[in-house]
């Protein structure tokens, strides 16, 4: 999947279900040693776009579990949101 860039994380737990995160690579303190890549909470997840790129990049992808990653981000928002209308 060249030319993408991963900032987030969309974790799927069949106990406690889904949560996203961001990713703080570390950088950004000039003049330090890089920092430890950490997990950021983060409530926004645009699973639309989200799931339409991996639809499009994920082609290379076995099928099977391409629809089962496709499905699971698409859930996301039935988990989030509530409702499945």
């Amino acid at each position: 999947m060249t030319g993408l860039t991963i900032s987030g994380l969309l974790t799927l737990n069949t106990k406690s279900g889904f949560t996203h995160d961001h990713i703080d690579d570390g950088e950004g303190k000039p003049g330090k040693m890089k920092a430890t890549p950490i997990l950021i909470p983060d409530s926004h997840f645009n699973y639309t776009v989200i799931g339409r790129r991996f639809k499009k990049h994920g082609r290379h992808i076995e099928k099977r579990i391409s629809v089962f990653v496709y499905k699971k981000i698409m859930q996301y928002r039935f988990v989030k949101h509530g409702s499945e209308s």
